[in-house]
């Protein structure tokens, strides 16, 4: 073996020195591969990991006119080297690929190819096998792969390349699947987790995970998730994922399923508390459904399900998880501040794992965690739709824990016209892990088409045999006959031209789209900017023409949202923001319960950039004018409308006539001004519900973390998100929400009162606070003093500490504004 050695270093001495003769070159590449046919456990020695470098920085860039053409002896012989030892190989070619400023095209394409046949089938599969390398820099190279290649080629890239993170990682993700209890497993699946491509590998990994966990019987996933420090972002993910394929009929085996790959008696717990605290975008009763029938399936055995039996560990998680909603749902900040979306969620989770616990651990529970103080806060200061769903709540618990004479029975509710809150309230009937689970042996819980790993290419590399000797002068002559056989005349000058001609005449312009699923295909083809151009351009009048037609706006609309706020920036089209700001404003006054929650969290998404943000600020503005009546087209318009100051009623004392008066009737007049002036209000019953409160949430959890990306952080974003809430504060003063916007409004504008914020952010403010004095309570002053005393007292004392301590004219001139209308509001009041 030392002569062997000896030998190896010396052919790569000599390489060194004649890296220009081809002869010496291909002794390197052959020889050694004798070798190692003889001797295999010469890949162990420093000499063969030497032999490796000096292939890759010395003979790669030397000699890459021939290596690019992976069918040449010299290549092949190559692969078959590196793949003696891919491990080695790896990172060396990784750190040969950071120099690419440096090197030529022909030189960086054979890199990325070598790179190919490395992370390729049973190669790949060779990292996880071999327990005695470093997993840790084996799995940074792995993980590396897609952004170091990114980074050398640039543009270079094509839509379907396999160094791509859409394309590479899940492959990877498939291979790490069939190696749960390697090593480099657990490192390498953190390592992608915490590089963001947690949703890219979870469709390719859950699918071999549950087939191995249902034939083997064992817990080896499990355990493997509990040695991840990021369970939360897991869980979250993971439910995510799962429900887009939740089904009725099949949700008990599904949910048994998952608890096999992802739960255990300590897991279950935190698990179901994360998926109700902490819900995945998108999440509905289907989902909460399946998260308590999982946790049960990890605690309780199927027999004990059966019979409608919980084990202890069961019964105690279901009592302290209901504990905390309770805590929850009596909360006065959750009643007042939350969402309509977040209390009907909470509540549905209350009712549902209601249903599972036995009576005397409900009553028990309800000694220890009283409901009926937190259910008078649902009564008070509430709409009607918050009010009739905490009446809901509170029936249902009531007929579950008290006798039939005790039972609490509003008679408010009714099954035609609350049929919404009677499903919810059958959820305590829906008690999915009691239900037998029916196993399919050719069937899995989740479908999921997987991508082959090989294609064609991949097929060639999979037949290298590192044992295996080539021929050189035999398969140089045979490609040198295939490539004089392959030679073709090229067509004459006419012919092209003709052609050419022919190509032409065939394109044609893609027409108008018509249907809303036609314009979603023409945005997603971000190849085509004539396609773009078009779309953008008559988005808004299919919107239009589409609603109330069917199902197919509304089930479209987010998938709109998504595309027209990811419009490409590259492309500069002519009046592009305002076709954008047109096509959403269309889409959430067509179909605003499906696009406006979903515009909204983009606004405070990390992803959405600041132009987009005014975009949709704009749009929502707009919207909701026009939802209440108005045909303002431009936002600064609209804005300018609902706090024009010129426009508020006068609070002077009016003058006492002198002389006789005569008395003219103009009722006529009247009536026929209002008549014209009449607008139907659309934006009753969207208001608050759909607007201000998913607004005013996202701002609050924004401002809790202080996250860098939260919009607070900008003055300009924030200045205008104010005025947004104005627009739809003043827009609802004929609608059923406006006591609850106005509440939330307030203690929003006192809440800044204190922060550092902008004047022009002051400024906005007390716009809002003069639209609520002036607008939304006018004539109702005696009202206004009765629901909000509190807080007029706070309005009157920072406004009087504007007039004293800051200098702007304009504050100064709103502030003296809003105090000579509280002292008219008190006059009037008492």
């Amino acid at each position: 073996m030392d002569a062997i050695i000896c030998d190896l270093r010396q052919r790569d001495q000599r390489t060194l020195e004649s890296v220009t003769d081809l002869t010496t070159i291909r002794q390197c590449l052959n020889e050694p591969l004798v070798w190692h046919s003889q001797y295999p456990d010469l890949i162990k020695y420093s000499a063969w990991t030497r032999h490796i470098t000096t292939l890759l920085q010395t003979i790669v860039p030397a000699w890459s006119v021939i290596l690019e053409d992976r069918t040449s002896p010299e290549r092949k012989a190559l692969d078959q080297t590196l793949l003696t030892a891919p491990w080695t190989a790896l990172p060396t070619a990784l750190d040969c690929l950071s120099d690419g400023a440096l090197l030529k095209q022909s030189v960086m394409t054979v890199y990325v190819d070598l790179l190919r046949v490395l992370t390729t089938g049973p190669s790949l599969d060779s990292f996880f096998s071999d327990p005695q390398k470093d997993t840790i820099l084996v799995a940074n190279a792995l993980c590396s792969i897609p952004t170091k290649i990114a980074n050398v080629l640039e543009l270079d890239q094509v839509s379907h390349a396999w160094y791509l993170d859409t394309e590479y990682c899940p492959k990877l993700a498939r291979r790490l699947a069939n190696h749960p209890t390697s090593p480099l497993t657990p490192i390498l699946l953190e390592k992608l987790i915490r590089q963001g491509y947690l949703e890219t590998i979870l469709p390719a990994i859950y699918p071999i995970a549950l087939a191995q966990v249902r034939q083997e019987q064992n817990d080896v996933w499990v355990k493997l998730w509990d040695r991840l420090p990021m369970t939360d972002k897991v869980t979250s993910a993971m439910l995510s994922f799962l429900r887009h394929t939740l089904d009725e009929t099949t949700l008990p085996r599904q949910a048994r399923h998952f608890s096999l790959v992802f739960l255990d008696q300590e897991r279950a717990a935190p698990f179901l508390l994360h998926a109700i605290q902490r819900p995945a975008k998108g999440a509905d009763t289907l989902t909460l459904r399946f998260a308590v029938a999982a946790a049960l399936f990890a605690t309780s055995t199927q027999k004990e399900l059966l019979e409608k039996q919980l084990s202890h560990a069961s019964r105690s998680i279901l009592q302290k998880t209901m504990a905390r909603l309770i805590q929850i749902w009596t909360d006065p900040i959750f009643v007042q501040r939350h969402a309509f979306q977040e209390h009907t969620y909470t509540s549905s989770a209350l009712l549902l794992i209601a249903g599972y616990l036995p009576r005397e651990d409900l009553q028990q529970l309800l000694i220890e965690c009283p409901i009926v103080a937190g259910v008078s806060l649902w009564f008070q200061g509430s709409d009607q739709a918050t009010l009739k769903l905490g009446l809901a709540v509170a029936e249902t618990i009531s007929k579950l824990s008290d006798d039939e004479e005790m039972q609490f029975k509003s008679g408010i509710l009714g099954k035609e016209t609350d049929s919404y809150l009677f499903s919810i309230m059958d959820l305590v009937k829906k008690q999915d892990a009691f239900l037998p689970v029916e196993e399919e042996e050719e069937e899995d819980s989740v479908q999921v088409t997987l991508p082959s790993d090989d294609d064609e290419s991949e097929e060639e590399v999979a037949e290298l045999d590192p044992d295996a000797l080539d021929d050189f002068d035999a398969a140089s002559s045979s490609d040198e006959e295939s490539d004089a056989s392959d030679l073709e005349p090229y067509p004459m000058e006419d012919e092209s031209d003709t052609e050419d001609g022919d190509a032409k005449a065939k394109r044609v312009k893609p027409r108008k789209p018509v249907y809303v699923v036609d314009l979603l295909a023409y945005m997603k083809d971000q190849d085509e900017p004539i396609k773009l151009e078009m779309a953008l351009n008559s988005a808004a009048q299919v919107i239009r023409q589409r609603a109330g037609m069917g199902t197919e706006l509304e089930e479209s609309a987010q998938g709109l949202v998504n595309r027209l706020v990811g419009f490409p920036t590259s492309i500069e089209f002519e009046d592009m923001e305002e076709h954008l700001r047109e096509a959403l404003v269309a889409l959430m006054v067509c179909a605003p319960e499906a696009a406006v929650p979903h515009s909204i969290d983009q606004i405070f998404n990390r992803n959405t950039s600041k132009s987009r943000v005014f975009v949709l600020l704009a749009a929502i503005t707009l919207a909701v004018r026009e939802l209440a009546g108005w045909k303002t087209l431009d936002v600064n318009k609209a804005i300018e409308e609902a706090t024009d100051q010129t426009k508020r009623i006068d609070i002077k004392s009016p003058t006492t006539p002198v002389g006789q008066v005569t008395r003219v009737s103009r009722r006529a007049e009247v009536e026929k001004k209002q008549r014209e002036n009449t607008r139907r209000n659309r934006l009753s019953g969207l208001a608050g519900r759909v607007f201000f409160f998913p607004l005013l949430t996202g701002w609050w959890q924004g401002a809790y973390g202080r996250k860098p990306y939260w919009i607070g952080n900008d003055p300009r974003v924030s200045e205008r998100f104010v005025m947004t809430l104005n627009v739809i504060l003043h827009s609802a003063t004929n609608t059923p929400d406006k006591r609850s916007i106005v509440r939330s409004y307030l203690e929003f504008a006192l809440t800044l009162r204190f922060a550092n914020v902008t004047p022009q952010v002051t400024q906005a403010l007390l716009m809002g606070v003069d639209i609520v004095v002036n607008v939304n309570y006018n004539g109702q002053e005696g009202l206004l003093v009765q629901d909000y005393t509190r807080e007029l007292v706070q309005i009157k004392e920072w406004m009087e500490e504007i007039m004293e301590r800051v200098q702007a004219d304009e504050l100064k001139q709103i502030a003296l504004t809003i105090l000579a209308r509280l002292a008219d509001v008190s006059s009037k009041a008492y």
